[in-house]
């Protein structure tokens, strides 16, 4: 379920606060949507034709399509609620938990981000196990969310 203890080999969901817990992934997604979007303010200077963007920012999203499969009862039920709990913060406390994800080269360490939206749906009931999901999938919306300010040569 959710361990503290991460393989290099495997893929993992990786919490950056305490208590530093971490969700395995059971297989590999099929694939995994990005959103890389820049934001221009449009200035219209008098007396020209076309106007002139002024960049204001931009934002980096992933959307990750997940499935679970319940080896015990219960378990589905486990891993959604803590995928879910990363959206939250702390009360007035602290912000959102930001994550890691370990998924061989294509991530870096310095990639943080945070959980914008869990959005799935259970199914395969198991009547004999009171009803308890068997399989999940499950749509994992992230964006980026680092302390350093990525340049443009960075990413090349």
């Amino acid at each position: 379920m959710v361990s503290t203890i991460q393989p290099v080999d495997s893929l993992y969901i990786i919490e950056l606060q305490e208590p530093f817990e971490s969700l395995s992934l059971q297989f590999v997604p099929d694939e995994i949507g990005f959103n890389y979007q820049g934001n221009f303010q449009a200035v219209l200077p008098t007396g020209r034709n076309t106007p002139i963007y002024h960049y204001t920012g931009g934002k980096d999203d992933l959307t990750l399509n997940l499935v679970f499969y319940a080896e015990q009862e219960e378990e589905i039920k486990k891993k959604i609620n803590w995928l879910r709990s990363l959206r939250y913060a702390d009360g007035y406390n602290n912000p959102a938990r930001r994550i890691l994800l370990q998924f061989g080269s294509l991530f870096g360490n310095e990639e943080k981000w945070i959980v914008n939206s869990v959005a799935g749906k259970f199914l395969d009931f198991m009547r004999i196990n009171n009803y308890a999901p068997k399989r999940a999938e499950v749509a994992l919306s992230l964006s980026l969310a680092t302390d350093y300010n990525f340049t443009y040569k960075e990413l090349r």
